[in-house]
């Protein structure tokens, strides 16, 4: 008899139950920042962007550290700007990304330039504030309204005084003047208005720079407006100047428009001056136009 035997294997699963390896320790450093807000600007205070990427940090958990004009980074916020006003010129901007782990990128960096900019006639104190001198919008007294006290028709600054009387003569139309009426230097609508006096003196805007570097002037569509002035008026000399030196000048007629640029350097509390000189005879010389300045590169 062959004997038969069952033979029951039992096949036991062991199911061992490990605990999960922990991941490797993040090493990897975030992506160079990048820096939105750069470039040019007339905003003294600049708002700054920062962002970066990392292969674990969420973007919005990473951290920045930053600096302007200086190697020493400190903490700052992805949208940031400067706790005080800039000064007008080029500024560097570095920053630096951390993730969670500590690893931080590379420095990236960016150029801001603050741009200054002044205008004759958007920045004339209107009533019922006026001033003179007159301030800019960043909070210098820049803009001075003069007649020489010669009737020399010398262009010497030492012989310039502030005009002592303010008038709104009509809606759109303020002016500084003399106790005569003339000389004027204010604005009609948005333009520039100057007025020689009677007696050969000149009328003479002054911009007092805040700034030491080169800037652009310039004088745009300089004109004789008073419709009588055609046939009537001999027309204006004009003339740009640094302190005492002339510039450059030229004849205006009622005719003809008058517009320039020039470059020049200059040093905080240098003036500039716009002279209007009645040429001999001050009739019909209303005179209208633009004046701005602009801190210029190189």
């Amino acid at each position: 008899m062959r004997a038969r035997f069952l033979i029951v294997a039992a096949v036991f699963t062991c199911a061992a139950v490990a605990a999960a390896a922990p991941p490797p320790p993040d090493r990897t450093p975030p992506t160079k920042p990048t820096i939105d807000g750069a470039g040019e600007t007339s905003d003294l205070r600049p708002i700054l962007h920062f962002g970066a990427r990392d292969n674990r940090t969420p973007p919005s958990r990473i951290r920045f550290r930053c600096s302007i004009d200086s190697p020493l980074l400190h903490a700052c916020a992805r949208i940031s700007r400067p706790a005080s006003a800039l000064a007008f010129g080029q500024h560097v901007v570095r920053v630096r990304a951390i993730d969670l782990a500590g690893n931080a990128s590379a420095v990236a960096s960016a150029t801001i330039t603050i741009v200054g900019t002044w205008d004759a006639a958007v920045e004339f104190p209107r009533a019922p504030r006026p001033e003179n001198p007159g301030h800019d919008k960043y909070g210098n007294t820049t803009w001075l309204y003069l007649y020489s006290t010669s009737t020399a028709r010398t262009h010497d600054p030492t012989l310039y005084q502030p005009l002592p009387n303010f008038s709104v003569i009509s809606p759109g139309w303020e002016v500084w003047f003399r106790t005569d009426g003339y000389p004027q230097v204010g604005v009609t609508g948005n333009s520039l208005h100057m007025h020689p006096d009677v007696e050969h003196r000149f009328a003479v805007l002054g911009w007092r720079s805040p700034y030491t570097g080169k800037v652009t002037v310039e004088m745009q569509r300089l004109r004789l407006y008073d419709p009588a002035a055609p046939g009537n008026s001999n027309g204006v000399i004009w003339s740009i100047d640094l302190g005492g030196s002339v510039l450059q000048t030229g004849l205006l007629t009622p005719t003809n428009e008058a517009s320039t640029s020039i470059d020049v350097n200059v040093t905080t509390g240098d003036t500039l001056y716009l002279v209007i000189d009645d040429n001999g005879d001050y009739g019909w010389d209303s005179t209208s136009g633009g004046f701005r300045v602009r801190t210029a590169a190189g």
